[in-house]
């Protein structure tokens, strides 16, 4: 099993985590990402949700949508400390 990956802070480095995601290669390698690759993305993590929910308990079910919920608000909190430090 991989690891966490945390940066030199002990943060989860999410940009590291994303950078070496095959789909998100994919989406990016022409510089644009069209509806259709949201629907395709939005498909694909559909599909692994039913795939981890199948495999776990309630319980573990439960730890993972707390996770899920939690890491989504790490990633917008990361995005809106990033948008609090453009300068205009």
């Amino acid at each position: 099993m991989n690891k966490i990956i945390l940066d030199e802070n002990g943060f989860i480095d999410l940009d590291e985590l994303v950078m070496n995601n095959a789909s998100f290669k994919s989406i990016m390698q022409d510089g644009v990402v069209s509806n259709q690759e949201v629907v395709e993305q939005n498909e694909r993590v559909i599909a692994l949700l039913g795939k981890i929910e199948r495999m776990c308990n309630e319980e573990q079910c439960e730890a993972i949508r707390e996770l899920l919920a939690e890491l989504s608000v790490l990633q917008v909190v990361y995005h809106y400390k990033d948008l609090q430090s453009i300068k205009y």
